[in-house]
């Protein structure tokens, strides 16, 4: 399981290519909610790890 830290990384990092992703193809394009997907996974790994402590 990754760290809290790494996480953290993940999200910033995901939620920024979502941003361009959402500016150059849409809001509704494929590659753009396969990010918001996967930012959604990390999210609710952040908060699973932050409910455990």
């Amino acid at each position: 399981m990754l760290q809290k830290n790494e996480i953290n990384s993940m999200i910033d990092y995901i939620r920024q290519k979502m941003i361009s992703s959402a500016n150059t193809l849409g809001l509704a394009s494929p590659e753009t909610i396969k990010l918001s997907q996967e930012l959604d996974e990390y999210i609710a790994a952040y908060q699973f790890q932050n409910k455990q402590n």
